[in-house]
């Protein structure tokens, strides 16, 4: 197992956990009670983890799903202003 990500926003990693099992890859967080008690604590992260050998295509989904998020942000503007 590895960790894709580590942090306190519970929102972010439940946007990644649905981009991954939109393509079968499976995911888990790790230590969600502690962070969200903790919450403010910078020592305690949850964890997002995934298989070793989904590590590199669920890197790739992230980063292309982050670049389209921004370009569908773009875009939007651009038809609301024309």
């Amino acid at each position: 197992m590895k960790v894709l990500e580590r942090t306190q926003d519970l929102v972010r990693l439940s946007w990644i956990q649905k981009v991954l099992s939109d393509h079968d890859i499976k995911s888990f967080m790790l230590d969600v009670n502690s962070g969200s008690v903790l919450a403010g604590v910078e020592a305690v992260s949850v964890r997002l983890m995934v298989e070793d050998d989904d590590y590199g295509e669920a890197v790739r989904l992230i980063n292309q799903a982050e670049q389209n998020l921004g370009k569908g942000l773009d875009s939007n503007s651009e038809e609301e202003a024309t």
